[in-house]
């Protein structure tokens, strides 16, 4: 055998059949990489539809702990967390956003709204919310001022 044939030996490819392995289900084993974005995957959305949907059935009390003890607190937070959370949503609604915004950039904000009453020396006696509004900002700066206060920017 020549030098030559020994070359084409080494580097020609050995044809054989091939064929997909088979799945259970029928289908053919096909994976792909993602890409940039994860969440642009249809198995990836479906999973957090999912989690979504459960979150969308848990019921929410506002609950403070007296001595050793915890008790579910008669507040304006309670009301608007059992009937409605706000004007244009339902708590199911409001937990399915906030969760899919959890999810998809692990922070969920959430504004509150909040009705407040004063005494007739113009103190503030009372303040109760009366509305949350998830937020879903494209970009979130934390900034403090001189006297150490945390203030949010959402963009």
């Amino acid at each position: 055998m020549s030098l030559l044939d020994t070359l084409k030996a080494n580097f020609t490819k050995v044809k054989t059949r091939v064929r997909y392995a088979r799945f259970l289900n029928g289908n053919a084993p096909v994976f792909s990489q993602f890409g940039d974005d994860v969440y642009t995957s249809e198995l990836v959305q479906q999973c957090m539809s999912r989690i979504a949907d459960e979150m969308r059935k848990v019921q929410l009390n506002h609950v403070i702990q007296v001595g050793g003890s915890s008790q579910v607190k008669n507040s304006s937070l309670n009301r608007i967390l059992e009937y409605g959370v706000n004007d244009y949503m339902t708590r199911s609604d409001f937990m399915d956003n906030i969760t899919r915004s959890l999810l998809k950039s692990l922070n969920a904000f959430i504004y509150p709204q909040f009705s407040y009453k004063y005494d007739a020396a113009g103190n503030l006696k009372e303040r109760d919310v009366i509305a949350l509004y998830p937020l879903n900002p494209k970009a979130v700066t934390f900034l403090e001022d001189e006297g150490g206060r945390l203030f949010v920017k959402l963009t």
